[in-house]
């Protein structure tokens, strides 16, 4: 998890445009979604 998080942070400082940003969002939720699937299954349905 630590690594993912500084994944994230080097993205924001080397990135200058919004398109890394969305990217590492993105990245971060498939992640999440992938760990905690059922849960979200749970509350959408």
């Amino acid at each position: 998890m630590k690594k993912l998080y500084f994944n994230i942070l080097d993205a924001f400082r080397t990135a200058e445009r919004g398109s890394a940003y969305a990217a590492a969002l993105l990245g971060f939720a498939l992640h999440y979604t992938r760990t905690s699937g059922r849960r979200f299954e749970g509350l959408w349905r």
